[in-house]
């Protein structure tokens, strides 16, 4: 479901419905005011800070389910390393698993094989519905009308374009360009909200 990206109450509403069951539920269910309240509850603080300490948080279930894949425990991670796991919460590939995989429907990061291009394309080769062999086929997102070509269409890989890259190489985080530092009433130090272009 989208939901994994609009709103901090995923934890919530997977502890409610069960991690099996919640991703494919209808997106369009949780959209009345008795479900969630689009003015105070779309993405805001708690997508990205513990709501008693405000401290940097992962609350996306995906990003901690790669990350512990590949032996990475965020809650040991540096600050700085934290001020780009909170953007790769959201800003990365992504697909919705097909339920022979998984929870139907549930957002999956497809790092296994690592975060380049070439990579995730690899990983993609046996992540689609059954066949009739019994086996796997290639995940596709969607098909071309004409062709009938199964088709990949990357969603916006910016977390994982930054890591493979050279400011993730030389430790320079997401926030560090889109959410520079700047001092409020000439004294305290914190990261601009406006998230933006480093170009404006």
């Amino acid at each position: 479901t989208c939901w994994n990206c609009k709103t901090p109450k995923i934890p919530e509403w997977v502890a409610e419905y069960g991690d099996d069951k919640f991703w494919s539920m209808n997106f369009h269910d949780f959209r009345t005011t008795d479900k969630i309240s689009m003015k105070d509850q779309t993405i805001g603080c708690a997508n990205c800070h513990d709501p008693k300490t405000m401290e940097l948080v992962i609350t996306s279930i995906p990003l901690k389910e790669a990350l512990a894949e590949q032996g990475i425990d965020w809650t040991k991670a540096t600050r700085n390393e934290m001020r780009g796991y909170v953007c790769g919460q959201c800003h990365v590939e992504y697909y919705f698993m097909e339920k022979d995989h998984g929870p139907n429907k549930k957002p999956k990061f497809p790092w296994a094989n690592g975060k380049n291009p070439d990579d995730m394309y690899e990983y993609y080769m046996d992540k689609g519905p059954k066949n009739a062999q019994g086996g796997f086929d290639s995940f596709a997102d969607w098909t071309h009308p004409v062709s009938k070509t199964r088709m990949l269409k990357a969603q916006h890989p910016e977390f994982e374009t930054w890591g493979d890259g050279p400011h993730g190489a030389a430790g320079v985080s997401c926030a560090d360009c889109h959410m520079p530092y700047k001092r409020v009433d000439g004294k305290k130090k914190i990261s601009s909200h406006l998230w933006t272009s480093p170009l404006r």
